[in-house]
């Protein structure tokens, strides 16, 4: 009887398990970070557990004692998003930028930006005619004076560069893109980087290759004020 009772237990545990599913191990990963002061940063990357619930974007800030999270609000109809770069004016002025992915499955450049009390989500504006793209990186001089660096136009199922390096500003209220020239025929460029000492002067950096390959030169982007001016560099 002992040996039938014990049988029928093991089968009972295997049938209902051993009790509530648990919660998969965090998965996060942090790309870029910004600290107005020493006890206030703040942190941008991704939950990779969040990528398939409509989330993924991840914001991590400190105190000076203790780091907490946050899963910003997420573009209307997206399907998964991303932050890959921050910068903070002041403690309650923050710009993060990245990308989310929309109904369509089309990557779209993205932008969190915090007043001191809420993240609140937008989209860039990019060039007309563009078919989507990311922001890696952003710079703010000020609450209401930021520059923001990606690429558009890219194949995001293909592994190699087939970008175009593209460039965003704002103001406090709303993006306006700037025009970067085209990388030239058979070439793809991106920017990665970007800091602005001043209003009419930012400089970005990236890669310009060619197209479809990881190959390429390292690429410095000028901002006067009007227009960004490109050059390779050494």
């Amino acid at each position: 009887m002992l040996t039938i009772a014990a049988a029928g237990l093991i089968a009972l545990t295997a049938t209902l398990g051993a009790g509530p599913a648990k919660a998969p191990p965090p998965a996060n990963q942090l790309y870029g970070v910004s600290c107005p002061s020493a006890n206030d940063c703040v942190a941008v990357g991704i939950n990779e557990n969040a990528e398939t619930s409509g989330g993924g974007a991840l914001i991590q800030s400190w105190t000076g004692k203790t780091w907490t999270s946050v899963a910003p609000k997420a573009p209307k109809g997206a399907l998964s998003t991303d932050l890959l770069g921050v910068s903070c004016a002041t403690a309650k002025s923050c710009v993060a930028v990245g990308l989310y992915l929309n109904s369509g499955g089309v990557a779209v450049p993205l932008a969190e930006t915090w007043n001191g009390k809420t993240w609140t989500p937008g989209t860039p504006a990019r060039p007309k005619g563009s078919t989507g793209g990311q922001l890696d990186n952003v710079s703010c001089r000020t609450a209401k004076s930021c520059v923001a660096v990606g690429f558009i136009d890219a194949d995001f199922n293909d592994g190699g560069h087939t970008g175009k390096a593209a460039a965003t500003a704002w103001n406090g209220r709303s993006w306006t893109a700037a025009t970067v020239a085209a990388p030239g025929k058979g070439k793809a460029s991106l920017f990665n980087e970007v800091s602005c000492p001043a209003a009419a002067a930012c400089r970005a950096v990236g890669q310009l290759g060619p197209y479809n390959s990881d190959e390429g030169s390292g690429l410095a982007g000028f901002w006067n004020g009007k227009g960004w001016g490109l050059r390779t560099t050494p």
